[in-house]
């Protein structure tokens, strides 16, 4: 069987979350942020700060989780005090299960690691069109 494709980042939002000092607290450049604002329309946005694992898509869903976790071990006491007034998740992308491809498994160690920090894990699931032709066929 074939491992699935995967991905995550840490996302952390809020109307309040001001992108630039969370990047000055954690000394830790974001891969994507903006400031909270208002869209020509008046649709209000939230600030927004995202984290992205450096690994490749081929890596496991733990291996990604785990990058992130090592990069934020030294700034997790400055980490908690954004949690409380923030959106905070870790967004995962694994590629959906089929007769060819593997299912995700995650050890006691990592959900330990992730529930210690109390960020919430999102979980979506993919698949390409070739895959459900293996299905059906």
């Amino acid at each position: 069987m074939n491992s699935p494709r995967s991905w995550a980042c840490l996302v952390l939002s809020g109307k309040d979350l001001d992108p630039d000092i969370v990047t000055q607290k954690l000394k830790l450049k974001p891969d994507y942020s903006h400031k909270a604002h208002k869209t020509d329309a008046g649709v209000e946005v939230s600030g927004f700060w995202q984290l992205n694992s450096t690994l490749a898509e081929t890596e496991s869903l733990e291996n990604h989780l785990m990058d992130l976790l090592k990069r934020l071990a030294s700034v997790r006491g400055e980490l908690k005090s954004f949690l409380e007034n923030t959106d905070s998740h870790f967004y995962t992308s694994v590629e959906h299960s089929t007769v060819v491809t593997d299912g995700v498994i995650l050890s006691p160690r990592i959900m330990m690691l992730l529930g210690n920090l109390g960020i919430k894990l999102e979980l979506h699931q993919w698949s390409e069109k070739k895959d459900f032709q293996i299905i059906q066929n």
